[in-house]
């Protein structure tokens, strides 16, 4: 097997412009979704990337005395929520200020998506991704982002599934 290729900061080489390809496209679609029409392969090129990256960093894990659950979940929290807290509370915190009548009802929204279901929750609520240009949400796309945390709920059973 071909050793994978890594730069000092242990970021495999390559991945950085696979992801710049998928940041292009999706920005594309957003603002001419009419014409470019190859958002979602961003969006599946962003998932594919994150599953890899995940596999080889328990594979390292594993050759460093083994794979371990509630370190692999302490890494997930403490590099999204920072990022994920900062987002939502300064969003929260300019609606107040520039759109406060905004604020209302967001609760439900809010907690989804700090909790990782967002995307379950738009569907509940029955709200098109697709269609909701004039009172789309701030946080509508976070979906994506609970997409992927609960993949991490799933991914070390499929690990331990794999390698058993």
């Amino acid at each position: 097997m071909q050793q994978i290729s890594l730069r000092q900061s242990g970021r495999i080489a390559g991945l950085d412009g696979l992801r710049a390809i998928a940041i292009v496209v999706i920005v594309l679609y957003h603002m001419f979704p009419s014409t470019v029409r190859g958002g979602y392969l961003g969006v599946t090129l962003f998932f594919v990337l994150s599953g890899y990256l995940l596999s080889v960093m328990a594979m390292r894990a594993e050759e460093a005395g083994g794979f371990r659950f509630g370190r692999f979940y302490l890494r997930r929290i403490r590099r999204i929520f920072p990022a994920l807290l900062l987002t939502v509370g300064g969003t929260l915190l300019a609606m107040h200020i520039w759109f406060p009548d905004m604020l209302q009802g967001l609760q439900q929204e809010v907690l989804s998506v700090l909790l990782g279901y967002q995307n379950w929750r738009q569907i509940t609520v029955n709200a098109s991704y697709f269609t909701r240009i004039s009172s789309a949400s701030p946080f509508t796309h976070l979906w994506s982002l609970a997409v992927e945390m609960q993949y991490y709920l799933v991914w070390p059973a499929l690990y331990l599934i794999y390698f058993a």
